[in-house]
């Protein structure tokens, strides 16, 4: 079977692949992952299918799938922006989607030989009923699948590249695109997947926070992703991404943390570091973004929600509880426990503020904290965290330290 498709024609019987007439070289495993792709192309293969059909199921990293699917893209004229021939669906897997012509040269020259040179000109060949349904079913298809999006209008809607955008999810939600390698060394390209991996570890441990895995996040790898277009197609607010350029024994890493809805930056930072040992460098780097993040993360959507009746309190909550996310001293706390108190003195009903408030006496029962801790202060990070959670029953960090009072006070 021959197949056209925009100049292009493949051949996975003998010729392989040709653009205009000239070939085009390609890898074995880039050869048979077109080869299936295109066999395919009628729906989206997933990513376990290419495993079991092109490595025989071995196990394979999803940055060599990557590779691979980038060289399928390179050979085309493709690339991740304009997904001409290969479209990338996430969470789903790849299709091959461009407009196909096939044609078997073998049934057409068996025909040309029973024919007989001298065989009198065929008659116009009847209409294909077969050929007919299939154009109906088609049709048919095509107007049912058109009701389904339709209905399904309210929690999903097409996008300009034909994709799929997913409805935000209620807590704060971020995609840890993989980090550019920028050294100049495609050896150093597991350093980078790896601070990434870690990153995207470390952010998920964050209460009320919906990270992207790591296998959905890592299909953009290599890829010029519009930041907008990734937010959509994974229904997450913040994107983050960066860079790492290793130079002997120094490292310097990027990171910019951006709002999928607007394109804006929320915030960026640099890194360098002597690279002693990689690990404690990216356990460190991590640790330190993944503790601003979830200040950021926290703050813009408290921002994004609105304020409280009063704007005075509810500033005075936010404030607090910021504080609060990456505490390094006493100090921090004893600010977080004035602002909080602010706010509750002027609102009482900021549910926010007393949760973050039976964080700072929690705190302060477990080591003491000058100017914070007292005899009780067991007792009013429970009444605290109680209040809060009156207040809010969705307060999930309410709910967390009204179970570790009841833990610690032998209480069921």
């Amino acid at each position: 079977m021959v197949y056209r498709f925009e100049g292009f024609e493949f051949d996975p019987d003998s010729a392989g692949l040709r653009d205009s007439g000239q070939p085009v070289a390609l890898e074995p495993q880039v050869f048979s992952l077109l080869k299936y792709l295109i066999e395919n192309r009628d729906r989206i293969v997933s990513k376990d299918e290419l495993i079991e059909a092109i490595w025989d199921g071995r196990a394979i990293t999803d940055a060599a799938l990557n590779t691979r699917i980038r060289a399928v893209r390179r050979a085309l004229g493709d690339d991740r922006a304009q997904q001409k021939f290969l479209r990338t669906y996430p969470k789903r897997g790849f299709q091959f989607v461009a407009a196909t012509d096939c044609s078997d040269p073998d049934a057409a020259v068996d025909a040309q030989v029973d024919a007989g040179a001298d065989a009198p000109a065929p008659a116009p060949p009847a209409p294909d009923r077969r050929d007919a349904r299939v154009r109906a079913g088609i049709w048919i298809g095509a107007v049912g699948l058109i009701l389904v999006l339709s209905a399904a209008g309210t929690a999903w809607w097409l996008d300009g590249r034909g994709g799929m955008q997913a409805a935000l999810p209620a807590k704060p939600s971020i995609a840890v695109l993989p980090f550019d390698n920028l050294s100049g060394d495609p050896d150093q390209e597991y350093f980078a997947d790896a601070f990434t991996e870690d990153l995207i570890t470390d952010l998920s441990r964050i209460r009320d926070a919906f990270v992207i895995a790591r296998r959905t996040s890592f299909t953009y790898k290599g890829g010029a992703a519009d930041v907008k277009t990734v937010a959509a197609e994974l229904g997450v607010r913040y994107v983050l991404e960066g860079s790492v350029r290793r130079s002997g024994d120094q490292v310097r890493i990027n990171a910019q943390l951006i709002d999928g809805q607007t394109g804006s930056h929320v915030w960026s930072d640099r890194y360098d570091r002597r690279l002693t040992d990689a690990f404690s460098v990216q356990s460190d780097v991590t640790g330190r973004i993944a503790a601003v993040l979830k200040a950021e993360l926290r703050e813009a959507d408290l921002q994004r929600q609105g304020p409280a009746d009063n704007l005075e309190a509810w500033d005075y909550a936010l404030r607090g509880n910021v504080l609060l996310f990456n505490p390094t001293s006493a100090t921090d706390f004893r600010d977080a426990k004035a602002l909080l108190d602010k706010a509750i003195g002027i609102d009482p009903d900021i549910s926010s503020a007393w949760s973050g408030l039976a964080f700072v006496h929690f705190a302060a029962s477990l080591r003491p904290i000058p100017g914070v801790s007292v005899p009780n202060s067991k007792d009013l990070f429970l009444d605290a965290a109680q209040t809060a959670v009156a207040l809010d029953p969705k307060n999930a960090e309410g709910h967390w330290i009204v179970g570790v009072g009841y833990a610690r006070n032998g209480q069921p």
